[in-house]
């Protein structure tokens, strides 16, 4: 966690808030820590919650990188 902060490119960050294999206060800490991040909480997903929620994740990885 202490290389987060050297991260320099837009990063977008796509979580499920009740996450069972990476807890959503993860995600926080790396939003907070990375300069140039985006953390997109989703409710009703698995960890995989990029892959169920496919056109969503899609649509906004293009509006984060427009």
């Amino acid at each position: 966690s202490y290389l987060l902060k050297e991260i320099d490119v837009k990063t977008l960050l796509y979580w499920r808030v009740n996450d069972d294999a990476t807890p959503i206060e993860d995600g926080i800490k790396m939003d907070k820590e990375i300069k140039d991040s985006k953390l997109i909480i989703k409710e009703n997903s698995g960890h995989f919650a990029y892959l169920e929620n496919a056109p969503d994740f899609i649509e906004k990885t293009l509006k984060f990188l427009a």
